[in-house]
């Protein structure tokens, strides 16, 4: 994956607060944790046209790693409390 801003088609766009897992096919795709997060607070939710929902991911050697459905953007937050209350609200 790649944070670049600039090529919306790639896997993975960095944010402050967020990183953005997806593309048009099943993937495992992993991108480096950014510079400051804390591994322990992240968390990742799925979108879908249906809802969102937690998603399961791992961090290993400083690397967010998922497996990613076909056509269905995870988002993973920095302030993952943040995040689930964003979802149980919503």
């Amino acid at each position: 994956m790649h944070e670049e801003n600039d090529q919306p088609h790639r896997p993975a766009l960095l944010r402050r607060t967020f990183l953005k897992l997806g593309g048009n096919a099943d993937k495992q795709l992993s991108a480096p944790l950014p510079r400051g997060w804390d591994a322990g607070k992240v968390a990742a939710i799925a979108l879908s046209s249906e809802k969102a929902e937690p998603f399961e991911i791992k961090i290993e050697n400083c690397k967010v790693q998922a497996s990613v459905p076909a056509r269905r953007p995870v988002i993973v937050y920095r302030d993952g409390e943040k995040a689930k209350k964003r979802l149980a609200a919503g």
